[in-house]
């Protein structure tokens, strides 16, 4: 996890201080801020808690972060 809080300061910084090509290739990475929800999704399937309130809330930040993410971008 501790990746991608890395990758969102880089994304920042690149944003701030760099050039178009670096900060395209750093908005690429952006958009696997989704992943990390994917995850989560697994493991809460996984462990059988596919009805419980976290799964639901997981899944709804996770469609507007992949639609935010991956799809807007």
């Amino acid at each position: 996890m501790w990746h991608h809080a890395l990758g969102a300061f880089v994304f920042y910084e690149t944003l701030l201080f760099m050039d178009f090509a670096v900060v395209f290739g750093t908005m690429l990475l952006f958009t696997e801020i989704s992943t990390i929800f994917m995850s989560i999704r697994y493991f809460l399937y996984t462990h059988d808690m596919s009805s419980s309130l976290w799964y639901y809330a997981n899944v709804v930040v996770m469609f507007f972060v992949y639609l935010i993410g991956r799809l807007y971008y």
